[in-house]
């Protein structure tokens, strides 16, 4: 979506949820807006997509349908009426509206986010929100199948109210396609290594005496531009799957970088820090792969 046209809806759409929403709804709808925009920005969606989504997210909340309950059908009214009032065409915004309540399979990165800002915006207050919100720092999928699970857990067992079959269609779908294992994940970021002439690519398989990860993957730069291009092919190869660290350590001073992955830890070292710090005997009773 280019900048002219954003303008031209925000304009419109704008002034209508003043009208339309309560206050308290409109407070909720501009945070999903703040958040759905920064991760947007964040994970390479267009932003601007995202935020005409949030801002029209909840516009059928208060609409009056006879015989319907508008706190199961606002979404996908709410998206007929994007399209009518605002002549939005545009299907990924559609569905991102259509679906943020429930999720769906095969749900798109644009319907991801306004799926996770819609559950973890500031104003959101319930049982692992902040659990949900760290991982939406870098994992898109994860994010989501933690709030679909909290959903289950609070729907359907805690309530025993009806779940709708697109949530749980949804965190099947995400478990089965979108989730890499930690174990596939560390061999792709040790192939990347290799294929990047990265020196004693080293795969140590930490979970039995580890708590906060289940892989190392270990590999010596050259020099410290070198381990700086190594780190680059990482975040090049997964970024694009929405695969983002929690943390990197190291940037300015090369010698050692740790990107952290959660479940799998990369230890990007020159040759004398390598040596230096010695990892491979610290977990020397743990399953060491070399790699080349």
């Amino acid at each position: 979506m280019d900048y002219t046209e954003f303008e031209r809806l925000k304009k419109e759409i704008v002034p209508y949820i003043e009208d339309h929403l309560k206050p308290s709804r409109l407070e909720h709808t501009m945070n999903v807006v703040k958040v759905a925009r920064e991760m947007a920005e964040r994970f390479g969606e267009d932003a601007y997509k995202a935020e005409i989504a949030a801002l029209l997210h909840d516009m059928a909340k208060y609409e009056k349908r006879p015989g319907v309950n508008m706190d199961f059908a606002h979404s996908k009214i709410g998206a007929e009426m994007s399209r009518e009032i605002f002549g939005i065409e545009d299907e990924d915004i559609l569905n991102a509206i259509a679906y943020h309540t429930t999720g769906r399979a095969g749900m798109s990165k644009l319907e991801k986010i306004v799926f996770l800002a819609d559950a973890i915006e500031p104003g959101r207050n319930y049982p692992r929100v902040d659990e949900i919100r760290e991982a939406a720092e870098t994992d898109l999928d994860r994010a989501c199948i933690l709030s679909l699970e909290r959903t289950i857990e609070h729907v359907r067992d805690e309530k025993g109210w009806y779940l709708h079959p697109d949530s749980l269609k949804a965190k099947q779908y995400l478990e089965e396609n979108n989730l890499m294992e930690s174990k596939e994940l560390a061999e792709l970021i040790a192939k990347t290594l290799d294929d990047k002439k990265g020196i004693d690519v080293a795969l140590i398989d930490i979970a039995e005496r580890s708590s906060f990860a289940d892989y190392f993957v270990l590999v010596s730069a050259g020099n410290e531009r070198h381990a700086q291009a190594l780190r680059d092919s990482i975040e090049d190869v997964l970024e694009p799957m929405g695969i983002f660290p929690k943390n990197v350590e190291g940037k300015n001073k090369p010698t050692w970088i740790l990107m952290d992955y959660r479940d799998v830890i990369v230890n990007i070292m020159t040759q004398d820090a390598r040596e230096k710090y010695s990892l491979e005997k610290i977990w020397g009773d743990c399953e060491i792969t070399l790699c080349n």
